[in-house]
Order: structure tokens, then C-alpha cells, then sequence
């Protein structure tokens, strides 16, 4: 990651993002749940 030149109140948001989003994606592939096509209801 390219920090340098950037404002941390920016920097710091994506960080949190990335980690938040690793912990997602490997909660996901550890425990693989049956995919259901839900059907959106269009109004």
C-alpha cells in the first residue's frame, strides 16, 4: 500500500476496510454455506 502523501483520516478508514473484508471473505471460504438463489421481488 502506497501511504506516503496521504492524509491518515483517509488511510486509516481504508485499512479498517481491507482487514474488515479479509475477515469476511475467510469466515466465508471456512465456513461454505449452500448458495440459495433468492429471487429478488421486483415493486
Amino acid at each position: 500500500m502506497i501511504v506516503e502523501g496521504m492524509p491518515w483520516p483517509l488511510v486509516l478508514p481504508l485499512a479498517i476496510g481491507m482487514m474488515i473484508w479479509g475477515i469476511i471473505r475467510a469466515k466465508n471460504q471456512l465456513s461454505p454455506q449452500p448458495k440459495k438463489n433468492k429471487k429478488s421481488k421486483k415493486k
